[in-house]
């Protein structure tokens, strides 16, 4: 197991320096080293077929240049106008995502069927994935919409072999416009990119399908933060934080446990990973749908955010003193802002404006 961490990443993707003795600049496998990663049947090992087979599927620009071509080809032949379920594939990290998806989906008269597991057959519909690159199978390019969840504030997950699925893709869905702006600095015009933000949406949204609520109320009380907790920056915040209020701090729950575990706190805590982070959308989206006071950090594309300008209280970016103090006003008199959400939210333009150049609607 210590021998295989040495060549292999968490994911199975070989790390940098194995990829750079194996393959080529373009991930093609040198002919030197065929026998290491064939058999003597011509299959790949099993140590390698999980990640190089997205690799095989996923060709770079540079190997399959006419794949742009083909796609809008395709498009224009419409060949989902007639399919009206639509799967979102998500892992339980964003499955407030899913079901945002979900819930304005049936609201342009489409059926969105929500999985965390990748299916194991493909029909003939179409797949938007959250999150693909945690997949180590995904649905055919010709069927798949890849929604883009990443920071573009720090560029060690846009790995080459994550553009590539990108690229082979009918479509990008990404949440900040900052992000669509890096890609583009990228690989100019080789992506169909769409701007779809994430908002928040009634309690309702999250709970379809379910015959019993799975979000109650309790007497709310003490505060919450919730993500990855590692990070310098945030340890130093939840260091001072904790001298002032008990802050429990909440991490490996996702999904409705998640929501459950949220809907007995007053007050959650938005910290960023980064110093010049994008606002955190989901998480904030999540808390305001459970009905939660939110304090957050500013972030590098507050411009961006006129939603959530009005429901929460938000601090300059790396002022502890400022976040207690706006968690001490938080506690007392707690903005209570309203969650009147329409069709027309930027979400729902977005999704939309994206789905009819698609020629989905």
């Amino acid at each position: 197991m210590k021998l295989h961490k040495l060549f292999f990443k968490s994911n199975g993707a070989p790390r940098p320096w194995v990829k750079r003795i194996l393959f080529d600049k373009h991930l093609r496998l040198k002919e030197q080293w065929r026998r290491v990663v064939f058999d003597s049947s011509g299959d790949i090992r099993k140590v390698f077929s999980d990640w190089y087979s997205l690799v095989l599927h996923n060709p770079d620009p540079a190997i399959d240049p006419g794949w742009r071509a083909h796609r809008d080809d395709l498009l224009k032949s419409r060949p989902f106008v007639e399919r009206k379920i639509i799967t979102v594939v998500s892992p339980n990290a964003t499955l407030y995502v899913a079901r945002m998806l979900g819930w304005y989906l049936s609201r342009f008269n489409l059926q969105a069927e929500l999985v965390t597991e990748m299916p194991q057959h493909f029909g003939d519909g179409l797949y938007i994935v959250i999150c693909p690159q945690i997949y180590k199978r995904l649905p055919p390019r010709e069927q798949r919409i890849f929604f883009q969840m990443e920071q573009s504030v720090s560029s060690r997950w846009f790995s080459q072999e994550y553009l590539n699925i990108m690229y082979n893709s009918l479509a990008v869905f990404d949440y900040s416009l900052k992000n669509i702006q890096f890609l583009e600095s990228q690989r100019p015009g080789q992506y169909r990119l769409y701007h779809v933000s994430v908002e928040p949406v009634p309690l309702s949204a999250l709970l379809t399908g379910h015959s019993t609520p799975a979000v109650n109320y309790p007497a709310r009380q003490g505060i919450v933060f919730y993500g990855d907790p590692k990070s310098p920056r945030r340890q130093k915040f939840l260091g001072e934080l904790t001298k002032h209020f008990q802050v429990d701090v909440v991490q490996g729950l996702y999904g409705e446990a998640l929501w459950r575990k949220l809907s007995q706190a007053k007050l959650v805590v938005n910290i960023h990973y980064y110093e010049d982070a994008l606002l955190e959308t989901t998480r904030i989206s999540e808390c305001l749908c459970l009905g939660l006071s939110v304090v957050s950090e500013e972030s590098s594309d507050q411009r961006e955010q006129q939603t959530f300008h009005s429901k929460v209280l938000f601090t300059p970016v790396g002022d502890i003193d400022a976040m207690i103090h706006a968690i001490s006003r938080q506690l007392v008199k707690p903005l209570e802002p309203s969650l009147s959400i329409q069709n027309d939210s930027s979400s729902a333009a977005g999704l939309k404006h994206a789905l009819q150049s698609l020629e989905i609607l």
